[in-house]
């Protein structure tokens, strides 16, 4: 059996305390301190991190607006050059169309005038042929 006397259970206990103050400043406190400075600087990192998360969130942010601004700038400009290239076109078949009207009519007036002037002629022309016909068969009857 074991034998219990109250000195070994006393020196035990001493021992037992004296191991444990011992422990406690040289190997528990280190040990502890070591553990309180790595999750504070782990802390720390995350901190760190979350805060470059949150900065480059915010600006991918800034730059998806910028890059849908730039886009309907774009587009604003694009349409602004699609509709000044129709009115352009538009004015472009105003003007072919105001020249063709012109060139029409002037077509027609100087028909109009070739045409009076070979009624003239052919008048003239009509009223010298009829007098040699005439002198013609009067010739031809008188023969």
């Amino acid at each position: 059996m074991i034998d219990l006397d109250p000195f070994s259970i006393l020196v035990t206990i001493i021992y037992v305390g004296v191991l444990y103050i011992f422990l406690s400043k040289f190997f528990f406190g280190p040990v502890t301190g070591i553990l309180e400075e790595r999750r504070a600087a782990i802390e720390g990192r995350l901190e760190q991190a979350q805060s470059r998360i949150e900065e480059v969130e915010k600006k991918t942010a800034e730059y998806e607006s910028s890059i849908r601004e730039a886009q309907s700038e774009a587009h604003r400009y694009q349409k602004a050059i699609r509709d000044g290239a129709l009115e352009e076109r538009a004015r472009l078949l105003v003007e072919a169309r105001d020249e063709a009207k012109q060139l029409i009519d002037q077509a027609r007036a100087k028909l109009g005038a070739e045409t009076v002037f070979a009624k003239k002629r052919l008048e003239s022309e009509i009223d010298t042929l009829a007098k040699r016909l005439s002198e013609t068969l009067l010739q031809d009857q008188s023969r």
